[in-house]
């Protein structure tokens, strides 16, 4: 069989896919006011703020302290440990801590901030963005250095559980902090919470809705119709199918590219000219390419330009920002600039942001929004806010 017969059998099981979803989403079953208003993606406003929320007992889900007990109780089970002794009354639940100026031994904000007075949680909750210089140790000093001495716990939260880097830990051992991950710790934890909700709907269904935005960033499979799936596997496991299956597999890189460079930065380079920018380098092989990404060079700024990159391989962590020409060299004005477009993201000559939109662009649903202008009017959206930070500037 050859490529074409493949595509023509799959794509009327997807057809038939593509209709099921639309008679669910007519049933309102994909709602999700967190996609809809493009903070999937968001660690401070979404993610630290509603887990804040969740584990904050004065909170106004009135649960009082039910989900941070359960949330305690996972931490301490991961860890096969006693539970410590907290006073579950005074505990309080603080996002972006502020610790202090950064320097290489202390300072920086802590995404959350758990205590009772007496026993500390600290949480470093990274989704897309890199890690800083000494963050886990800066955090690890201001946890030892309480007086009174407090019992504390020092954790990363990640999509998929990794471990920091060893730039942010220092001299920290594995034993000295605790990995939890989203797509199976805090989605289990969320689930306990959902069954102490049954009764409570709007809370409950914020939850059920928050667990969505989670499987859809971790690609936990909740999209997918089994039946389908498996009748999609049975036409590709066909012997004659194999040579044709593999040859669009093996094309797939290729697409990508093409999609990208073809499809979408022809209109991203207008977009660019619009904003009175010169868009560089536009031909690239984004699957394979190491910090691939692009420049826009405005002529009346003389120490910076835009740029986006994709600070993984192929095509994942999307940063978008100022840029310096050359890192070294020292601009009056940029700690303005620093200060009015991202405080908190700067390194080796950017100041940067995560990009708004999908950061890894390697899955269909990136690339769905590459041609449906999306990601565009993403673009544009950031391109209006850095010229609005640097405007007065000497940049």
């Amino acid at each position: 069989m050859d490529a074409i017969y493949i595509i023509e059998q799959i794509k009327q099981i997807s057809d038939r896919r593509i209709s099921d979803r639309t008679e669910r989403q007519k049933r309102g079953e994909f709602f999700n006011i967190f996609s809809d208003l493009n903070m999937m993606s968001d660690e401070v406003h979404l993610h630290s703020a509603l887990l804040a929320t969740l584990l904050n007992p004065y909170g106004s889900h009135g649960q009082k302290s039910v989900f941070l007990e359960l949330f305690v109780s996972m931490v301490f089970q991961k860890i096969r440990e006693a539970i410590w002794d907290f006073d579950w009354n005074m505990m309080t639940v603080e996002v972006e801590k502020n610790i202090g100026v950064v320097d290489e031994d202390t300072g920086g904000r802590i995404d959350l901030y758990i205590t009772d007075g007496k026993h500390q949680i600290i949480i470093e909750n990274k989704i897309y963005a890199s890690d800083q210089d000494y963050q886990m140790k800066r955090y690890w000093n201001y946890a030892t250095s309480r007086v009174p001495a407090k019992p504390f716990k020092l954790i990363y939260l990640t999509l998929d559980g990794h471990h920091p880097s060893q730039k942010s830990l220092g001299d920290l051992r594995e034993s000295d902090y605790l990995c939890l991950s989203y797509k199976t710790d805090i989605v289990h934890w969320l689930d306990e919470c959902v069954s102490k909700t049954k009764d409570v709907a709007p809370v409950r269904e914020t939850i059920k809705q928050y667990i969505r935005t989670i499987n859809i960033l971790t690609d936990n499979g909740m999209e997918k119709d089994v039946l389908m799936e498996k009748e999609m596997l049975q036409e590709l496991g066909k012997q004659e199918n194999i040579d044709a299956v593999f040859d669009i597999y093996e094309s797939r890189n290729d697409l990508i590219n093409y999609i990208i460079n073809e499809r979408f930065l022809p209109k991203l380079k207008e977009l660019a000219e619009n904003k009175g920018f010169q868009m560089l380098d536009i031909q690239k092989n984004w699957m394979e390419e190491a910090w691939a990404g692009l420049s826009f060079l405005k002529k009346e700024w003389k120490y910076f330009k835009l740029s986006f990159e994709f600070e993984q391989c192929p095509i994942g962590n999307l940063i978008f920002g100022f840029q310096k020409h050359d890192a070294n060299v020292f601009v009056e004005s940029e700690q303005k600039l620093i200060e009015r477009y991202a405080p908190y993201a700067v390194s080796n000559g950017w100041i940067y942001k995560g990009f708004e939109g999908h950061r890894y662009w390697n899955n269909r649903e990136a690339i769905r929004d590459l041609l449906n202008g999306k990601t565009l009017r993403i673009f544009e959206r950031m391109f209006d806010e850095a010229i609005v930070c640097a405007k007065g500037l000497d940049v």
